[in-house]
């Protein structure tokens, strides 16, 4: 049979569990108003001795501030692609044996514009 002391120890288990997911949710999303409600009225959340600061709303700040440093400014996700494709057919050059239309050599080119098509 499990005891009364068992049970609270259970519990307070779990509250410590709920504490430190909450703060890790809270510093992660860099939502101040979950990460003030961690904290009771009369608790103290400081971190001198590593450098830190000891009130509670100016270390919400330098969280919430050094969160953004480390994305450079920048929240949600971009991305920069250049493409270069080249046709699995190549268009042959008008006036070449097979040679199509010049309006199709240019629209379907596999060669950058200027530079000249290799001697066959």
């Amino acid at each position: 049979m499990t005891t009364r002391a068992e049970w609270e120890t259970l519990l307070d288990r779990l509250a410590v569990d709920e504490l430190i997911s909450g703060y890790g949710a809270a510093v992660d999303d860099g939502d101040r108003t979950s990460y003030v409600a961690l904290l009771t009225p009369d608790g103290r959340a400081h971190y001198t001795s590593a450098g830190g600061v000891a009130d509670p709303e100016a270390l919400v700040d330098r969280l919430c501030a050094g969160l953004l440093s480390q994305v450079g400014g920048r929240l949600g996700d971009d991305a920069a692609v250049l493409a270069i494709g080249r046709p699995p057919t190549p268009v042959p050059a008008a006036g070449r044996a097979g040679g199509g239309p010049p309006s199709a050599t240019a629209a379907a080119s596999p060669l950058p514009p200027g530079q000249a098509a290799p001697p066959s």
